[in-house]
């Protein structure tokens, strides 16, 4: 079996060679075949060190550029394969430190990506806001808090606060939306001076 595999290996190797051969000579079509041969695994490569979807299309596309804009470099074609996958693993260390370098942004939904620097105003209101909305749950009841927080952090329906505090379904309908006005009296003030 291990014999088996090393011809499997052998083999992949003088196709990746055959190839090479065919790109440094301008074929298009090997270098297509090299890209869609490793492509994956290079994909793999480069996401263990950048998470975003984009970046990583941008790291892929990349590190085929580095390896056939250098493919003069390459001494043994058989060895494509390892020498590629070295160039993904610098091309995604390098990509990570440089979004390491760069400012922290938020974004803000449809709005433009604000620069953090400049927005210490938004995460002084946001805090303020979490505050105020911590001092709203406190000044409920027990059992506002209560059927606000099945509802929102446990997902319950109104049969499910209804079973749980053992009344009506319309008594539960009733319960949940005096708890969420009470909390947005308490929490609105904030927002309209924010």
């Amino acid at each position: 079996m291990g014999e088996n595999k090393t011809r499997d290996i052998d083999a992949e190797a003088a196709v990746d060679a055959r190839l090479v051969a065919g790109v440094r000579t301008g074929d298009a079509a090997a270098a297509a075949s090299l890209y869609d041969r490793h492509c994956g695994t290079v994909r793999f490569v480069v996401a263990d060190n950048v998470r975003n979807r984009d970046d990583i299309d941008d790291v892929v596309q990349e590190v085929f550029a580095r390896a056939f804009g250098r493919l003069d470099q390459l001494t043994e074609a058989t060895r494509f394969r390892a020498w590629l996958l070295q160039i993904a693993r610098r091309a995604a260390i390098d990509a990570r430190r440089a979004r390491v370098r760069q400012p922290a942004t938020l974004s803000l939904g449809d709005r433009d990506v604000i620069d953090l620097a400049e927005s210490v105003d938004l995460v002084a209101k946001v805090g303020d806001l979490a505050n105020g909305l911590r001092a709203g749950l406190a000044g409920l009841s027990t059992r506002d808090r209560a059927v606000l927080a099945m509802t929102i952090e446990l997902g319950f329906s109104l049969d499910d606060v209804a079973a749980a505090l053992d009344i009506t379904h319309g008594n539960a309908k009733v319960v949940l939306h005096r708890a969420r006005r009470r909390l947005r009296a308490a929490v609105e003030p904030l927002l309209v001076a924010g």
